[in-house]
């Protein structure tokens, strides 16, 4: 499972390197491009971020501390009772 997860990283990292480099590219031949190149590039970082936050969370996760918690364990303590509970769909 570890090796895999690092696999997927790798392959995550090389594509948000070539998307980076391409969209530069068309910015470069098409500047009229720009806002759509941006919104592009925008995406990437956010990938990135994710990415970054996701691998994070699997350290903490296989780290065995207390601070990794799951989704659910999250919300049923962020829920309150004279609130409509909270859910996850992502």
């Amino acid at each position: 499972m570890l090796i895999e997860r690092k696999i997927c990283r790798n392959f995550l990292k090389m594509w948000m390197k070539s998307s980076r480099e391409c969209y530069k590219k068309i910015l470069e031949i098409n500047p009229k491009l720009q806002t759509q190149v941006k919104g592009y590039l925008n995406q990437v970082d956010l990938q990135e971020k994710a990415d970054l936050q996701e691998k994070e969370a699997h350290e903490l996760l296989d780290s065995g501390k207390n601070t990794a918690v799951t989704t659910k364990n999250l919300l049923e303590t962020l829920s309150k009772p004279d609130q409509i509970p909270l859910f996850y769909a992502g």
